[in-house]
């Protein structure tokens, strides 16, 4: 037999265990059921839980700040005390993106038909341990790739120049579907990091090729449309001037 001792917040348990796991009773006086017998109703196994010992109880001492977390009784009393350090009203902060690159206009590789869903993703150049020995990819860059959302399969892709290649995160389409958003490198020199800003590159959604790359003050996270409009981005990292949230017009 193995004496077992759990001190939890809302009890301190006592129980008798096999060494083959399995309950073999309470001691005298240590459970409801009363010496050598378990709960009425109570599952073999179950672990029962009692009153706190309050001398037990006593051996860890209070901070000021759980005497103050205990003495919360309401959300009123968060608020008498709480002390604005944020801003109030319009926080709003512009950034200004630059074009960097820009592309000629390619071939397109897929023509889409009326009726049909389709579904854009930017897939990166590394294989993980849930496709050895099934999927091992070939790409040296990036790639755009576009599929048929109802039978999943891939239509075509379009691979970035190795200059581009950069890291994966998230996929945007624009409002009217002829363009495709993703992260890109800021210049062949550069090796980003999660934590370091990178550009945005623009891709023709029928080429699956790079219309131009701006950039962004930060590294794109995740992406959205906004009022059939805008798109809505937030970054991973950003810089100095860069901004954590921002609205985006695909128009200019």
């Amino acid at each position: 037999m193995k004496l077992m001792r759990m001190l939890t917040s809302v009890g301190i348990c006592l129980c008798l265990q096999a060494a083959n796991g399995q309950n073999e009773g309470m001691g005298p006086g240590m459970g409801p059921g009363g010496p050598g017998g378990m709960a009425p109703g109570m599952a073999a196994g179950a672990v029962p839980i009692f009153p706190p010992d309050l001398e037990a109880l006593e051996q860890f001492p209070q901070s000021e700040r759980d005497r103050i977390v205990t003495g919360i009784e309401s959300f009123e009393t968060v608020l008498d005390g709480w002390e604005r350090k944020s801003r109030t009203g319009n926080i709003m902060s512009p950034y200004q993106n630059e074009v960097i690159a820009e592309f000629e206009p390619g071939e397109p590789k897929f023509e889409p038909q009326p009726g049909k869903t389709y579904f854009y993703e930017n897939t990166g150049v590394m294989a993980n341990m849930f496709s050895v020995g099934r999927n091992v990819t070939t790409a040296q860059s990036n790639r755009v790739v576009v599929g048929d959302a109802e039978t999943k399969e891939v239509i075509a892709y379009g691979e970035l120049a190795p200059e581009l290649r950069t890291s994966v995160h998230t996929t945007v389409v624009s409002p009217d579907g002829r363009y495709v958003y993703i992260i890109g490198a800021l210049s062949a020199e550069t090796q980003p990091t999660l934590l370091s800003t990178t550009a945005m590159v623009k891709v023709d959604a029928l080429t699956l090729e790079p219309v131009k790359i701006v950039t962004m003050g930060g590294r794109l996270h995740h992406g959205q449309i906004f009022r059939d409009n805008l798109l809505l981005i937030d970054t991973f990292a950003r810089a100095d001037d860069g901004l954590d949230v921002f609205l985006y017009d695909t128009e200019t």
